[in-house]
């Protein structure tokens, strides 16, 4: 019933039928999340307050453990466009989003300590497509941040509280995983 009901888009105004790749299913992501990961004032203030100084490791640290103690998770369990998607801004001054919106927070807060990152659509455990080779947003219910480091990742779960910066909740392991850069998949 979700893959029927995510079987279209529109991108950059032009209806677009169905996925064929999974760079579709990372251009409908980008194209929902579009401009969400850019800091404004009030974030980039909160990310410098949040991690202070330091190296990369510890402002990393620091952020996801901002976002697990600040920002209160709202769980989709159905999908990534169940709810609309919101402003970092919005989500720092509200102290609540999904995963989605906590993803593009701590995308912002990273950006404005001059750390890039790339945000991860995961299914959480029981999550699956009806047909597993068949590219579709629809399994996909959780978002991780993935940020470059040493020609590997460290991996930001913004959503489950007192996970530490490297690890993933048991939901989470061994789950399949869409990596986005600017419109392009790797899974």
């Amino acid at each position: 019933q979700v893959h029927v009901q995510l079987r279209a888009y529109e991108l950059s105004g032009a209806r677009r039928a169905g996925y064929r790749t999974w760079d579709d299913v990372a251009a409908w992501y980008s194209q929902l999340t579009e401009g969400m990961a850019a800091p404004d004032a009030s974030v980039s203030q909160a990310a410098k307050a949040a991690a202070g100084g330091g190296s990369k490791r510890k402002k990393l640290q620091a952020v996801q453990r901002f976002l697990q103690d600040e920002i209160v998770d709202v769980p989709t369990f159905y999908n990534l466009a169940a709810l609309p998607v919101r402003k970092p801004a919005t989500v720092l001054k509200a102290k609540v989003g999904d995963a989605k919106d906590q993803a593009s927070l701590g995308l912002a807060m990273l950006q404005a300590l001059g750390i890039g990152g790339f945000p991860v659509l995961v299914s959480r455990l029981g999550s699956f497509a009806t047909v597993p080779d068949l590219p579709t947003p629809a399994p996909f219910n959780h978002v991780l941040i993935a940020v470059p480091s040493g020609g590997r990742y460290s991996f930001l779960d913004p959503s489950t509280p007192a996970l530490p910066t490297g690890r993933l909740p048991g939901a989470l392991q061994g789950q399949r995983g869409l990596l986005i850069r600017a419109g392009r998949a790797e899974l």
